[in-house]
């Protein structure tokens, strides 16, 4: 059978002897299983190509009893191709993590081809910017998703989308114009701080254009002195911040890490940084100015800030992404909060395939970054004092909003297709064409590779070894079993060839 990549490169197969396939066992090892891809729903990276004549005129790929594929009934470019399959990759590693069994770890190299799509800057086998791979891979899922899944995609968009908007303030008229921008992130400048918090008032310091750098009004129609500035206008379920470490040193014009420290909270209020917590600040700087002698002290203390409810700008720290390393290489890891509806508030340290539990107090030193001081105790009693930079320390924090607000019923158009769009979607693209969640699809291979994973488990298991050996040794004559004693080691290698 002729089959081909995801690539496009062809592999012909020479054609098997009967006699070879006697000596063949009855089922194949796992990783000589071919999972087999079918237009539109995809359940692996392999398809079989259709009989085309060649050359001659001849039909090449001759199999008698096997049907050809029913191709070129989703018209989709290259681009729509891959997307769709990273999708389906995506799906395929969310479903081995949550119905494998435990103690199994799960082989991501599938996943990790599958981003080739996404055009990172470096190749995928390779170190990446993480905050540029999420930005990208969500991109890229919404794309298809708002293809093959309009209710996920809103539902996506929902979670992890949000909305900044740029506003333009004439000085003269007053007139405001917002132009609103949809992001996945928030990109924290920390050259200079301290904190998040001080990271994200950078965001939403106003610049005031004026002199030769006017702006024309759309209201007066002539340049005036404006004001710029950039707020959060939607907040989303869950808040990517990125934290900028890696940045341009303009004396060598390389790429270099800043691990300064940036310090930030289990909470975080984004009320101050929103269009609403803005203007709350500025009608009550206006109200407090326009007074011209302020008999109360009172008014002072109150906080402009409080009339907004907190309960739709609160979050609660549910991840750290950490980078150990420079930025010419590195290592990432996570640690992430248990928000299982009936676990406890419990941290764990996802690294590789080692997951460990976290003690939340240590987020500190772990995370936060800037330079610790280590201690050196000499023979003769004196104590040697180091300071060195912390080369771990956060690069991205993901922050779940406490009350986390409803999907709107009416959402019909959230997704900003047109009519035109729809219906291109509807008739065309989905004619002939079964769609599914995939863990249908999926979930036969979870099944499988988690029996060869049992059955293995079970085999190389030293007790089921152990018995294994007394009961050929009671099978077999005692002088011979005399002179056979072997040890566990060659007994090991003895069973990998009989197995």
């Amino acid at each position: 059978i002729q089959v081909a990549t995801v690539g496009g490169a062809h592999h012909q197969h020479q054609q098997v002897r009967p006699d070879d396939i006697d000596k063949l066992p009855l089922m194949p090892a796992e990783e000589f299983v071919l999972a087999e891809g079918r237009p539109g729903k995809e359940t692996g990276i392999y398809e079989v190509i259709p009989k085309s004549p060649d050359a001659t005129g001849e039909e090449t790929n001759k199999n008698d009893g096997v049907e050809p594929m029913q191709v070129g009934e989703i018209k989709e470019s290259e681009d729509q191709i891959s997307s769709r399959h990273l999708l389906e990759e995506v799906q395929r590693t969310f479903i081995h993590l949550a119905e494998g069994s435990k103690g199994r770890c799960f082989d991501p190299r599938a996943l990790v081809e599958a981003c080739t799509c996404l055009k990172l800057e470096f190749d995928v086998w390779q170190q990446n910017d993480a905050s540029e791979f999420v930005t990208k891979l969500l991109d890229r899922l919404e794309a298809s998703l708002k293809k093959w899944a309009p209710t996920n995609f809103k539902y996506l968009d929902h979670t992890f989308g949000l909305k900044q908007t740029r506003q333009k303030i004439c000085k003269e008229c007053g007139l405001k114009t917002n132009k609103e921008e949809k992001l996945i992130n928030i990109d924290c400048q920390i050259r200079g701080k301290t904190d998040i918090h001080e990271a994200l008032a950078t965001m939403t310091e106003a610049d005031v254009m004026e002199g030769s750098n006017k702006v024309t009004c759309d209201r007066c129609k002539k340049k005036t002195d404006t004001i710029l500035r950039t707020a959060v206008s939607t907040l989303p379920n869950m808040l990517i911040l990125s934290l900028k470490r890696f940045d341009l040193d303009f004396t060598t014009f390389e790429t270099v890490k800043l691990n300064s420290r940036c310090a930030f909270g289990q909470t975080l209020n984004m009320k101050p940084y929103t269009i609403e917590g803005i203007e709350a600040l500025e009608a009550a700087g206006a109200k407090e100015s326009s007074d011209p002698s302020p008999m109360e002290t009172d008014s002072s203390e109150v906080d402009p800030l409080a009339a907004i409810p907190d309960e739709d700008y609160e979050y609660k720290l549910a991840g750290v992404l950490v980078h150990a390393g420079v930025a010419q290489g590195g290592h990432y890891y996570s640690f992430i909060r248990d928000r299982s509806p009936d676990g406890e508030e419990k941290w764990y340290r996802f690294d590789d395939e080692d997951v460990t539990p976290f003690n939340q107090a240590s987020i500190e030193t772990e995370c936060f970054g800037g330079k610790v001081k280590k201690e050196t105790k000499w023979p003769n009693g004196q104590v040697h004092t180091v300071e060195q930079e912390q080369f771990a320390n956060a690069l991205m924090l993901f922050y779940e909003k406490v009350k986390p607000s409803a999907m709107p019923e009416d959402s019909a158009d959230t997704d900003g297709t047109n009519a035109e769009e729809k219906m291109e979607q509807n008739s065309e693209e989905k004619m002939n064409v079964s769609t599914s969640d995939g863990f249908d699809v999926f979930k036969p291979d979870v099944q499988r590779t988690n029996a060869t994973h049992k059955l293995q488990s079970f085999l190389f298991d030293s007790e089921c070894q152990t018995f294994l050996k007394g009961l050929l040794g009671m099978c077999l004559p005692a002088e011979f079993a005399e002179d056979q004693e072997m040890s566990i080691e060659e007994w090991r290698g003895s069973l990998l060839q009989m197995i």
